[in-house]
């Protein structure tokens, strides 16, 4: 990890993950939490690895909505590499994960 965001609301995060991207850095590590009302998330950041092709990062996602992600992507090569969970105010779970696609 060579950058570690503060809490942020997930509005908030398509820019941070432009700029990491910008500098070849992909979210290696990204966790929710609910604090007060607000839904907010802290991403690590880490080198982009040798090999690798793409990567795909969601976040907010209900149970649904991961298992099909994860589907998809690994359907089509991607390895999950993270995968965090929190509950919201309502008890539901909420799923953030990243999936790598290399070359090898």
């Amino acid at each position: 990890v060579v950058y570690e965001s503060e809490w942020m609301p997930g509005k908030d995060l398509p820019y941070v993950m432009d700029e990491m991207n910008a500098n070849r850095l992909y979210p290696c590590v990204l966790d929710g939490q609910v604090i007060g009302i607000a839904i907010q998330y802290k991403i690590s950041f880490c080198p982009f690895p040798q090999n690798m092709e793409f990567f795909e990062t969601k976040w907010g996602m209900s149970d649904l909505a991961y298992s099909e992600f994860k589907n998809l992507f690994e359907s089509n090569g991607f390895v999950e590499h993270y995968h965090s969970t929190f509950q919201d105010l309502s008890d539901s779970v909420v799923h953030q994960a990243t999936w790598l696609l290399s070359s090898q």
